[in-house]
C-alpha cells in the first residue's frame, strides 16, 4: 500500500512542478495540452498523461522486482533522468511530428527537449523529473 501511495505522490509532485515552474520564471510546459492538440480534443490529454505516468511507475516497480534497479534514492534519480531523456529526446519530437506543422511561435508544439522554448524548458523538465525520482526513491523498499 505504501508503494502505491509513494507512486501517486511522485506523479502529483511532477504535476505540481509543471504547474509551479512558470512562477519561478521557467517556461510553461504543458504535456496534456500537447496531447490534446495531437488528439484534436479537450480533456483527453490529461488521461494520456496520467496513463503514461502510471505506466512509467509500473516500469520502475518492475525494474525493482527484477532487481534491474536497486531500491533507494540514487537509482530512483537515475531512473528519473532516463525518463527525462526518453521524454525529451523521443516522445516530444514524435508528438511534434505526429501533430503536423505548427506555427513557429506555437509554444505547445513538441520538439527535441522542448528547446524551441529555450534551454530552461529542458532544465525545468529535468527538475520536475528529479523531484519525481526523489519521491519514488524515498523509501528503501517498493
Amino acid at each position: 500500500m505504501f508503494a502505491v501511495l509513494r507512486a501517486c505522490a511522485a506523479i502529483l509532485t511532477w504535476l505540481a512542478w509543471l504547474a509551479l515552474a512558470p512562477s519561478f520564471g521557467l517556461p510553461e510546459t504543458a504535456p496534456a495540452a500537447m496531447f490534446d492538440r495531437l488528439l484534436s480534443s479537450t480533456g483527453w490529454g490529461w488521461l494520456v498523461v496520467l496513463c503514461g505516468e502510471i505506466a512509467i511507475v509500473g516500469l520502475y516497480a518492475l525494474a525493482l522486482r527484477r532487481r534491474l534497479l536497486s531500491p533507494g534514492l540514487v537509482p530512483a534519480l537515475g531512473f528519473a533522468v532516463a525518463v527525462w531523456l526518453v521524454a525529451g529526446a523521443v516522445v516530444m519530437p514524435l508528438m511534434g511530428a505526429l501533430a503536423g506543422s505548427a506555427a513557429p511561435t506555437d509554444a505547445m508544439r513538441g520538439s527535441f527537449m522542448m528547446l524551441h522554448l529555450g534551454p530552461l524548458a529542458a532544465v525545468s523538465a529535468l527538475i520536475g523529473r528529479l523531484l519525481y525520482g526523489a519521491v519514488l526513491g524515498s523509501s528503501t523498499s517498493m
